[in-house]
């Protein structure tokens, strides 16, 4: 795994924590903070579509998606970038 990898899996460690704790200000944060480092640490192109949607969490979204399936979303994210 590498350095881009690392960060971007911590970053989402940071979403899911505080979507989990329902810190809604936080998430908003910490998904724009993700939009920059997703440009500034490139990982698996198969994967960045998924990332990019996780950080879309903050703007108004059309989505079905539920808060579990956003945190279940993130954890696959999560074991992906671990390998």
């Amino acid at each position: 795994m590498g350095q881009n990898e690392i960060i971007i899996r911590q970053k989402l460690q940071d979403i899911k924590i505080n979507l989990e704790s329902r810190d809604i200000a936080k998430v908003y944060q910490l998904c724009d903070l993700l939009k920059i480092d997703i440009e500034r640490y490139p990982v698996e192109e198969s994967i960045i579509h998924r990332i990019k949607i996780i950080a879309d969490i903050a703007q108004p979204s059309t989505s079905n998606l539920t808060l579990n399936d956003r945190i279940q979303e993130i954890d696959a994210l999560i074991c992906i970038l671990n390998v």
